[in-house]
């Protein structure tokens, strides 16, 4: 007899992948220009592809004539959703027609699909394309699944189930041959005490589980499904689509089989978001880290990890420690700034020895990397007619990308004060080659 907690489960996990969600069903009132109301009855429901997208579908056995003049200039109208028991929503609609027997609409709302807040004694939500991880068992038809993390923040406990059905539905197999969408994971956050909650007391975590899984994945992943509990019911719901990338392989800095990584991480991008000034420095540094993970032009990723690099160094060596003063920083130039920054947390900033083109790279005179990668980005930023890299194969501009994404990496890992195993964008092997950061004093070990 297994002795372990239950998997989380949940209705929705008998929807496949790609396979759209219903959420609701029932009364939809048309709100034109917060005035007019208009009587549908329909469904709403989370469709995933082309992206993501709460759609909704509604019909009526009226012809609604006066509408059609509303509707011929949507743009100038507000249209709004006033569903029982939920926040009037933002709508956008697609296709509308009328006949002898009624009228159909179709589109998709906007923002969230909310319920007024309302005290809980835990939330579970759905979360869409994460990684297939590891943790601790659960139990699930009588068999020990190794699913679970568990992450303590605060008052709270966060807890984190692969969906329990992962490997018998083939979830992993089905995202990366359709590069779609899918709940992988599914996630329960209540209080140490257990006492009950207003939901809404959960969205700063809601955010700071967002950065972290998206940082752990190279991706955007979506938190889309919240339900609040009361004894086993439902008596909250808040359904949302924020923006979530398509599943897609990406190398970053996480050590899949260490599950305790997210439980270190979780809480110190926590902790920096109830910091205003961090807040906007974090956000925008992990949105360019996502954007040179992205399929975008490389050149572009390039130049946004050197503004993601340029930020932190700024706050950390001059806003944050003081190490720096403000002129001292403005006169240095920025090779000099990343050299001083890299230092922080990497004894030898030298160009790693594992960099493919390191001859070619040190006959044109460059052994640092903080001054490799200036160089390269000014060259992308300030063309000359005569450049400086052309003699270099034409997958070079990778390498750099990758050891910017080294740095990156690092220098955010550092400033979460991170002290366990990481993956290096410049280890270019099986991806479970784990080292310890290089500010931890363990050595480094391949595992």
């Amino acid at each position: 007899m297994l002795n372990y907690d239950q998997a989380l489960e949940a209705d929705y996990l008998k929807f496949d992948v790609n396979e759209a969600i219903p959420i609701y069903q029932g009364d939809i009132v048309l709100v034109m220009n917060d005035s007019e109301q208009f009587d549908f009855k329909g469904e709403i429901r989370l469709d995933w592809l082309p992206s993501p997208t709460i759609k909704f579908f509604g019909e009526t056995n009226h012809r609604h004539d006066e509408i059609f003049s509303l509707f011929s200039n949507l743009e100038k109208n507000k249209i709004k959703f006033a569903l029982p028991n939920y926040i009037k929503c933002d709508v956008i609609i697609s296709k509308f027609s009328s006949n002898s027997d009624g009228m159909k609409i179709e589109g998709e709302i906007t923002n969230i699909m909310v319920q007024p807040s309302k005290k809980v004694f835990y939330i579970k939500c759905g979360i869409a394309n994460f990684l297939n991880t590891y943790g601790e068992i659960v139990q699930y038809k009588g068999m020990g699944l190794r699913n679970r993390i568990k992450i303590n923040i605060n008052e709270w406990e966060v807890i984190i189930d692969k969906r329990p059905d992962y490997s018998e539905k083939k979830i992993n197999e089905k995202l990366k041959n359709t590069g779609g969408y899918g709940i992988t994971h599914l996630c329960l956050i209540k209080r140490h005490d257990g006492q009950a909650f207003e939901a809404n007391n959960i969205l700063e975590l809601e955010k700071a589980l967002y950065w972290t899984l998206s940082f752990a994945c190279g991706r955007r992943v979506g938190i889309v499904l919240l339900e609040g509990y009361n004894k086993n019911e439902v008596v909250w719901c808040k359904y949302q689509t924020p923006i979530i990338d398509k599943w897609k392989y990406r190398k970053t800095w996480f050590p899949n089989n260490e599950w305790e990584t997210i439980s270190k991480i979780l809480p110190s991008i926590y902790s920096k978001l109830q910091d205003k000034y961090w807040r906007v420095v974090l956000t925008n540094t992990l949105s360019w880290y996502l954007e040179c993970q992205s399929d975008g032009i490389i050149d572009n990723k390039i130049v946004s990890n050197q503004v993601a690099l340029e930020t932190l160094a700024w706050a950390y060596l001059v806003e944050d420690t003081r190490i720096l003063k403000e002129h001292e920083y403005k006169d240095m130039r920025a090779s000099d700034i990343f050299r001083v920054f890299f230092k922080q947390f990497c004894e030898d900033t030298a160009i790693p020895n594992e960099f493919p083109y390191l001859e070619d790279i040190r006959r044109l005179k460059y052994s640092e990397s903080s001054h490799l990668l200036a160089d390269f980005r000014n060259n992308i930023v300030h063309p000359k007619k005569r450049k400086k890299f052309h003699s270099l194969q034409s997958d070079f501009s990778f390498y750099i990308l990758k050891l910017g994404l080294h740095y990156l990496e690092l220098s955010l890992l550092f400033i979460m004060k991170y002290d366990g195993k990481y993956v290096s964008q410049l280890y270019f092997g099986w991806d479970k080659a784990y080292e310890s950061v290089p500010w931890n004093e363990n050595k480094s070990h391949i595992e």
